[in-house]
């Protein structure tokens, strides 16, 4: 059986950035598609860029949480170097519970060095920094005990909400594998 998905960076005109009437569009795209039965939306980020490129997708799947209700919310993918796990932890935990348990969450290492240097992480660091994120968030999400010793304040619904990483490489490859 096939399924079929939305893949959304919510740009919407090269050189400008989206309106509110453009995001409610996108949310009108999303209704739709669960209406013709897509089985799930999927967002994407990128930061540093004049486009458009949406760059927040926790929040973008918590508002099209209260919008939807069947629909599978997907992060495709959060880049991970680039934040602290605990906030992605967290962020994820409350967009579960909003949606009643529809989020995937995907995690990748990121690419564009510009990226990298606006955030100050180093790109030469992110193999360890997913290693380390992805097992933290990996406990948290299955109800585990945290690796900094604190618990989780809002606890996911589903447990463990299923987890996708992505990358172009041998390496990240691997790191999904195991």
């Amino acid at each position: 059986m096939s399924e079929l998905s939305v893949y959304l960076d919510f740009r919407t005109r090269p050189g400008e950035p989206p309106t509110a009437a453009d995001y409610d569009d996108g949310v009108r795209l999303v209704q739709a598609a669960e209406r013709l039965g897509f089985a799930h939306v999927w967002t994407t980020e990128q930061h540093g860029v004049d486009d458009g490129y949406l760059p927040a997708q926790l929040p973008m799947l918590a508002a099209l949480a209260r919008e939807t209700s069947t629909i599978r919310l997907g992060t495709a993918v959060i880049l991970l170097p680039l934040t602290h796990p605990r906030r992605v932890l967290e962020e994820a935990c409350v967009v579960d519970v909003l949606s009643h348990g529809r989020l995937t969450l995907g995690l990748g290492a990121g690419n564009y060095p510009n990226e990298f240097r606006i955030f100050g992480a180093d790109p030469a660091g992110r193999r360890q920094a997913m290693d380390d994120g992805v097992a933290f968030i990996k406990a948290g999400l299955s109800g585990g005990v945290l690796p900094d010793g604190s618990p989780v304040n809002v606890p996911p619904v589903q447990r463990p909400v299923p987890l996708v990483l992505g990358g172009l490489l041998r390496g990240p490859a691997d790191r999904a594998a195991r």
